[in-house]
């Protein structure tokens, strides 16, 4: 079941790229045969541009605007009909993985900070580089640099040189190793069919590889469109201390419940004794370690209500199956003891075996959690009604002893 999930997760994150190359494809093969690229074709992909642009800028998402910049600038360098150089397509093809890779780390900010200024900067002179003119010599040493790093297999069957493959995949490493692995998807997927592109564009002049060009670039520019939206929508609807689904997004969720669903509420035993005698730093961990849990609850999906209380929209199922499931979580939560971080435990790990590591004594808490549990019916139809249900359920748990499930 595990590898089920993990397969489902990864061609979900997978979907939007995979989307995009099939449009490409067929697009391309329709345009292919026409004498003049059309005119909206190759404005595509800079409308898109702009609408990623201007929505990071509004909604600070600077990791997107940033590579967005570049990407224009790429985009614009490359379009058919322009002159280049022979290393144009190289020198793009090995500039975007590292700006890709170096932009997504960063922490969103307003755009108008010192900070997002000297980026900026940055970023248009990166841009700028690309547009500078380079004397045939120069052009020359750059070719046989890149040359030194060719192989024959490769060259065969991409144009790109050895160095941007690199690049691209320590840029995957870095998008890819995040919390946020739904933005590093998209945008490693954006990076990938902009290099397509550029594949297309290096070593043939042709009509099809312009046209191929174009729609791999409006693909390209679509996601990141849709990284923006991502990253907005997390931003929006995403708890940022236990990276589950907030309020906000229960209240959509609550507005199409069907007539056999129900609301469960948990809420942690004690967890103002916790704050006191283990302080707020643990009793954040102890959210984490129960949104973790309920993450992994299959039968239902958890939002954060807000402080200590988290609510479980159930799937459909017999109410029978609802207490039981309930049940089963809440005894797996009291199972699993939390593991408090020693006081002489050093925060970075020993450099070399040599070093004594300190003695460290473990201690753990037991967290336990109370949940009331409502379903729709005659009496409480709408779904304020139901969470009003399940609120008083959850009262009913805590007055009857705590770490049980009532309904």
């Amino acid at each position: 079941m595990v590898i089920l999930a993990w397969l489902r997760r990864i061609f979900v994150l997978l979907l939007p790229g995979i989307a995009a190359i099939v449009a490409i494809l067929v697009a391309s093969e329709h345009l292919a045969n026409l004498r003049h690229i059309p005119l909206w074709l190759q404005s595509l992909p800079f409308i898109m541009l702009f609408s990623s642009i201007a929505l990071g800028i509004m909604f600070r998402q600077t990791r997107m605007v940033m590579p967005g910049i570049v990407l224009a600038a790429v985009t614009m360098r490359c379009a058919p009909n322009i002159a280049m150089v022979d290393t144009t397509t190289m020198r793009a093809a090995i500039l975007l993985p590292v700006w890709f890779a170096a932009c997504y780390p960063l922490r969103e900010q307003r755009f108008l900070s010192l900070w997002s200024l000297l980026l900026l900067i940055v970023a248009t002179a990166v841009s700028a580089s690309l547009f500078l003119p380079i004397t045939p010599a120069i052009d020359d040493r750059l070719t046989a640099l890149i040359n030194m790093t060719s192989n024959e297999h490769w060259s065969a069957f991409s144009s790109l040189p050895i160095p941007a493959l690199v690049l691209t995949v320590i840029a995957a490493i870095v998008l890819l190793v995040n919390r946020k692995l739904t933005l590093g998807a998209l945008l490693l997927q954006c990076l990938i069919l902009a290099l397509m592109a550029l594949d297309a564009r290096g070593p043939y002049g042709h009509d099809w590889a312009n046209t191929f060009f174009c729609t791999a670039m409006s693909g390209s520019t679509f996601l990141l469109l849709c990284a923006v939206l991502t990253g907005i929508w997390q931003h929006t609807f995403i708890d940022e201390l236990t990276g589950l689904p907030g309020r906000r997004a229960l209240r959509q969720h609550m507005t199409s419940l069907g007539k056999r669903q129900a609301l469960a509420i948990v809420d942690v035993d004690h967890f103002k004794k916790i704050n006191d005698r283990h302080g707020h730093d643990v009793g954040d961990q102890v959210l984490r370690f129960l949104s973790s849990r309920l993450r992994a609850f299959r039968h239902g999906t958890a939002y954060r209500f807000g402080g200590e209380e988290f609510v479980i929209v159930l799937k459909r199922a017999d109410p029978k199956d609802h207490f039981s499931r309930l049940d089963a979580l809440r005894q797996d939560i009291a199972d699993k003891r939390f593991v408090l971080r020693s006081l002489d435990r050093p925060r970075k790990k020993p450099r070399s075996k040599k070093q004594k590591k300190p003695k460290t004594t473990s201690r753990t808490i037991k967290v336990t959690v109370s949940i009331g549990m409502a379903m729709r019916s005659e009496k409480n139809r709408k779904p304020d009604n139901i969470l009003q249900a399940a609120d008083k359920a959850l009262y009913r748990a805590k007055r009857g002893g705590r770490n049980r499930v009532k309904k």
